[in-house]
């Protein structure tokens, strides 16, 4: 600018006369011309001759300039066009800036490089809003403000394959595809038109399925989702488990972890509960979630799996919280920090990422209650049909089934001998797993001849006690006198007889005898004139004994007496003695 261009002009004459050349002063003050030399004095030129002037070009800003230059001969009037450029700059900025997606009150920060691949020039950046009247303190701006952008710096000047960074700065406050336009002006008076757009979102998830089901509307529609699950019942021991399905309604990753706050019901917080289990939510856990923390991908899905697994047979309540990490806090920010640029503390602009905090973004309420443990036995009322014989020991079974889906304790109480019937469940310990089932044996010993009927409780462990009820006949030991009577017939005195009686032990014990012989009408035990041997002892099972009686009268008489065959915890048996 106001420097003076020179550009000499030669005209040869081609045709095969003279010719008188006049040059006309151009229209444009910015060009001028010199006066022309001819070849000779006579201001003719030649055929093949030329002659010859200066352009001067003398521009007073750096735009592009166009005139023509009329020259005139003896044929007529002949134009050359003036153009007066310089090389303008080409600059590698894309129309369109795509800043991406931000967060609401969040900032994102995009560096562009910008490399001059033309001509020198400089450049000021004016926001559509202020064009085409830009205000007069322009020039002295630091950047560019279009809420919710700023764009850094706002003029600058690159020379050939000079380059710059250009910082655009998207601090939104509302949601959604927010697009604002510039300028740039360059020195040569060229104009170009960009755009910078940024997509400002909220953070937010969809609930999406549980348990395979979809999840239909409005709840699918929640940004933060609230829902609740409630647990089948289970036994204490057993685990059960449900699949929730979360979207990420962004295309930005977050990082999260679960918090499971265990809450007191009126059953856990029983005095019963507490020495038992201690409290729930510091001593034990029975809701988890898993994974318990790590990245939500963008736009992707999280399938977590939240399981439930009591420790006693009661109600159980938790609130499950999912706290995504560092988001944007604009009730934190301090819009007067000194650490923000202060374009970014102007009206039109979100916090600008100062200040962040951890916040819930879905809850989930969970309930689940844990039931007893079910212990089915076969048969529970035990009847035997048999007559059972006191002393022996007879073994029925019964089948026991944990129909429930966690382990469990049997624990049989015992009964001393010594003051009871001896009534026994072998093994007295028992450990069942799930759907696990197991025969144990009922050992049955009667001590006396008596209607048996014995209940042996059994504690189940997260169950209600239980009991097996034994029903039996019992019997004594069983000895059968073989002969009906027993006749000496007619004897004389002093002469001796013999007779033998039979007894047989029809019974499986042993049994212990004692064999006497009393008068028929008054019972008394006699035994003068008849003896016996032997008078006691023991019969063992299925085996026969013959006692021998021998009689010696002592004088005329008419004997009646009764054989008494008495079985200890047995029937006692008779069988009449008869003598002439």
């Amino acid at each position: 600018v106001s420097e003076v261009y020179e550009l000499p002009v030669r005209l040869y004459n081609a045709s095969r006369i003279l010719q008188r050349v006049r040059v006309l002063p151009p229209a444009s003050a910015h060009f001028s011309v010199s006066l022309v030399q001819y070849p000779g004095d006579d201001g003719l030129v030649a055929p093949g001759m030329y002659c010859e002037f200066t352009v001067r070009f003398l521009p007073d800003t750096l735009a592009d300039y166009e005139e023509v230059l009329h020259v005139a001969t003896e044929h007529g009037v002949m134009s050359i066009p003036l153009l007066a450029r310089r090389l303008p700059p080409n600059l590698t900025i894309p129309d369109a800036i795509d800043v991406g997606d931000c967060f609401v009150n969040d900032r994102r920060t995009v560096v562009l490089p910008c490399k001059n691949e033309g001509g020198r020039g400089r450049f000021i950046l004016v926001p559509d809003s202020e064009w085409p009247d830009p205000p007069e303190d322009i020039a002295g701006r630091s950047g560019a403000l279009l809420p919710p952008f700023v764009v850094t710096p706002s003029q600058w000047e690159l020379g050939p394959g000079e380059s710059i960074d250009v910082t655009v700065d998207f601090a939104p406050e509302e949601h959604g595809l927010l697009e604002r336009g510039f300028r740039l002006v360059c020195d040569n008076c060229s104009v170009h038109a960009y755009s910078v757009r940024g997509h400002a979102l909220i953070p937010s998830l969809q609930l999406c399925s549980i348990d395979t089901l979809p999840i239909p509307r409005p709840l699918s529609d929640a940004l933060r989702p609230s829902t609740a699950l409630a647990f089948q019942p289970i036994a204490p021991g057993a685990s059960s488990r449900k699949t929730l399905v979360l979207k990420n309604r962004t295309p930005l990753g977050m990082a999260y972890h679960w918090e499971v706050v265990h809450e007191d019901t009126p059953h856990t917080e029983k005095e019963e509960y507490l020495k038992r289990h201690g409290k729930v939510g510091v001593t034990h856990k029975v809701f988890s979630v898993s994974p318990a923390e790590g990245n939500i991908d963008p736009s992707g899905t999280l399938s977590l799996d939240i399981t439930f697994s009591p420790t006693g047979s009661v109600l159980y309540h938790a609130t499950a919280r999912l706290i995504v990490h560092h988001l944007p806090a604009p009730d934190h920010a301090a819009h007067n920090d000194a650490s923000l640029p202060a374009e970014l503390l102007t009206p039109g602009f979100g916090a600008a990422g100062h200040a962040y905090r951890d916040e819930e973004v879905a809850r989930v309420d969970l309930r689940g209650f844990g039931s007893e443990v079910r212990v089915i036995m076969e048969p529970q009322i035990l009847m035997v049909a048999e007559r059972l014989s006191v002393g022996n020991t007879y073994t029925r079974t019964v089948k026991v089934k944990n129909d429930s889906g966690a382990p469990t304790e049997l624990s049989w109480e015992r009964y001393p001998e010594l003051l009871y019937q001896a009534v026994r469940v072998v093994p007295d310990r028992l450990t069942l797993g799930p759907h696990e089932e197991k025969t144990i044996k009922v050992e049955i010993r009667p001590k006396v001849v008596a209607p048996l009927v014995v209940s042996i409780g059994c504690d189940i462990l997260h169950a209600s006690p239980q009991s097996i009820t034994v029903m039996a006949q019992v019997d004594g030991p069983k000895v059968r006198i073989m002969e009906s009577q027993v006749d000496f017939g007619l004897m004389r005195m002093g002469d001796c007889g013999e007779r033998f009686v039979t007894v047989k032990n029809v019974c499986d014990v042993q049994a212990l005898y004692t064999v006497s012989l009393r008068d028929v009408d008054t019972g008394e035990v006699v035994g003068e004139s008849m003896q016996m041997t032997p008078t006691k002892g023991h019969l063992d099972s299925g085996h026969t004994l013959s006692i021998k009686v021998k009689f010696t009268p002592t004088e005329p008489q008419r004997t009646r007496l009764v054989l008494v065959l008495e079985v200890e915890s047995g029937e006692t048996q008779y069988v009449s003695m008869r003598a002439e």
